[in-house]
């Protein structure tokens, strides 16, 4: 049994939309797990550091953590508009060089 926080099949259901278009306005991730084969000869520490360099490519510890703890919506929209004006003051400075 996988974890909540690692079940990367997500798809958003409503109730209210469902039948029409289940996804109007949403943003929807479908992504497959990292997985690797070892190949013949090769070593375990060569698949484990392909493996890990798979996950960190994916994000799922950056997701991991998260969805460590539970944010609240009015946290999350202080966030986004914070790391909007990191991103502006940027390329503000980006453009005066």
């Amino acid at each position: 049994m996988t974890a909540p926080w690692l079940r990367l099949y997500c798809r958003v259901f409503s109730r209210r939309n469902f039948g029409r278009r289940p996804f109007a306005g949403r943003k929807v991730v479908i992504r497959r797990m990292p997985g690797v084969r070892v190949k013949e000869g090769e070593s375990f520490e060569n698949a484990m550091k392909r493996f890990k360099k798979q996950c960190e490519k994916a994000g799922i510890l950056s997701e991991i953590r998260k969805r460590e703890h539970y944010e609240k919506p009015s946290v999350k929209r202080k966030k986004k508009a914070l790391a909007a004006k990191k991103r502006a003051l940027k390329k503000a400075r980006k453009g005066m060089m």
